[in-house]
């Protein structure tokens, strides 16, 4: 099902949308879980085709700290950029503010 990583030389570009489902408080402090999906443009010298796809899920937590908010989390993504299905973790580091 899932192919060795991808040989050829690619640059792509992939927009992510998710949704985020906040549990223990109210958004956007706390516990959260979502799902997401992006769409892929591929570039590069060889590149097995111009659009891809993937979808993923992660996990975290948001702390809030007076207006600004720091959010930690984990997840992964499954990838198909060309060359069959690839699977990718992904750590999350953000930093906002709140009003």
């Amino acid at each position: 099902m899932f192919n060795p990583p991808v040989t050829a030389q690619v640059i792509a570009i992939a927009p992510e949308v998710g949704l985020r489902f906040h549990f223990i408080r109210n958004a956007p402090g706390g516990l959260w879980i979502g799902p997401s999906i992006n769409a892929a443009y591929i570039a590069g010298t060889n590149p097995p085709r111009a659009f891809g796809f993937g979808f993923g899920a992660a996990v975290g937590y948001n702390f809030i700290f007076s207006h600004f908010v720091l959010q930690l989390g984990v997840g992964g993504a499954v990838l198909d950029y060309g060359e069959g299905f690839v699977w990718s973790p992904h750590f999350r580091v953000g930093l906002g503010v709140a009003f």
